[in-house]
């Protein structure tokens, strides 16, 4: 349910923010990525606008969502005007 999903990523958010080496730069990026994709009730949004909100270096996020979409994690389909 949405309400354990939550509660999940509430908490992982949390761990995350009091121990970064929790996990890997690399990881963190992209787990905070899912999260802020998640906020999105049809889980659209442009990376640039996850790397704002995020404040995560948009390059290295590219790589890491491209890696996302190549392990089926992730889709991407590209918007008007992009390339």
């Amino acid at each position: 349910s949405n309400f354990h999903w939550l509660h999940f990523a509430f908490g992982l958010s949390r761990k995350l923010t009091k121990n970064p080496a929790f996990l890997g730069e690399t990881k963190q990026y992209a787990i905070r990525a899912l999260l802020n994709i998640a906020k999105y009730p049809d889980g659209l949004t442009l990376p640039k606008n996850i790397a704002r909100e995020e404040e995560l270096p948009r390059h290295f996020l590219s790589k890491i969502l491209k890696e996302l979409v190549s392990n089926r994690i992730l889709e991407s389909n590209m918007g008007p005007g992009e390339v």
